[in-house]
C-alpha cells in the first residue's frame, strides 16, 4: 500500500510532465477508496497508503490540496481493493501542451526509467532532475512528443502512441521482452 501510494503521487508528476506542465508548479488531490475498518489489519491498509503519499509529497516538494476519503467500500461480503488515487493539476498555455502519439514515421523513442532506490522507491532527486531535464527539452522545442507508461509496460505504452497514426514500431535489440512488459510506472517516453 505504501509503494502504491507513494508511485500514484510519482505517476502524477510524470502525466504533467509529459503534458508539457511544470511538476514543480503542481498540485495533488488524492481520492482512497478502503474496506469498512474493523480491525487493526484493515485500519494498517490506508495508513500505510497515507504514510506512502505523505512521504512523496515531502520527497517530491508537492502539496495535496484535497482530496475525498471513501472508507465505507464495504457491502456485505464485498469489499473494493484498497486504493489510492493521486491526481495532479497545474496551469499552462495551451501552445505549450504537449501530445503523447507519434506522427511520423522514424522518429526515436527515449526510454526514461525511474531511478530508484534499494527498497524499490524512486531516488526523488534523480527524479526531479529527469522531470526537470524533459521539461527543459520541451522549452527548447526539442521534444515531438511524450508519454507515460504504467503498469503494462513498455510495449503498451509505445503501441498507444503510435495507434493515431497507424505508425508501426521497432524496439532496439537491446531491451530484453521482460523489459518490454514488466510494469514501470512513472517512467517516460521521449520522442
Amino acid at each position: 500500500r505504501f509503494h502504491g501510494a507513494y508511485y500514484a503521487v510519482a505517476l502524477s508528476l510524470a502525466k504533467i510532465t509529459a503534458l508539457g506542465g511544470d511538476h514543480r508548479q503542481a498540485y495533488l488531490t488524492f481520492q482512497e477508496y478502503f474496506e469498512r475498518l474493523t480491525t487493526q489489519e484493515k485500519w494498517g491498509k490506508p495508513l500505510a497508503a497515507l504514510l506512502g503519499a505523505f512521504k512523496a509529497q515531502l520527497d517530491f516538494g508537492v502539496a495535496a490540496i484535497g482530496g475525498k476519503d471513501s472508507m465505507s467500500g464495504s457491502f456485505m461480503d464485498l469489499h473494493v481493493p484498497p486504493t489510492l488515487v493521486s491526481f495532479a493539476v497545474a496551469v499552462e498555455k495551451a501552445s505549450q501542451v504537449l501530445s503523447a502519439h507519434l506522427n511520423k514515421a522514424d522518429q526515436a523513442v527515449v526510454w526514461l526509467p525511474v531511478p530508484v532506490d534499494a527498497q524499490h522507491l524512486p531516488v526523488a532527486p534523480a527524479y526531479l532532475q529527469q522531470l526537470d531535464r524533459v521539461r527543459d527539452l520541451h522549452r527548447a522545442g526539442q521534444i515531438a512528443a511524450c508519454a507515460t507508461v504504467h503498469g503494462s509496460g513498455l510495449a503498451v505504452a509505445i503501441s498507444k502512441m503510435c495507434f493515431g497514426e497507424q505508425l508501426g514500431f521497432v524496439f532496439s535489440e537491446t531491451l530484453s521482452p521482460s523489459d518490454l512488459f514488466r510494469p514501470q510506472p512513472a517512467a517516460l517516453l521521449v520522442a
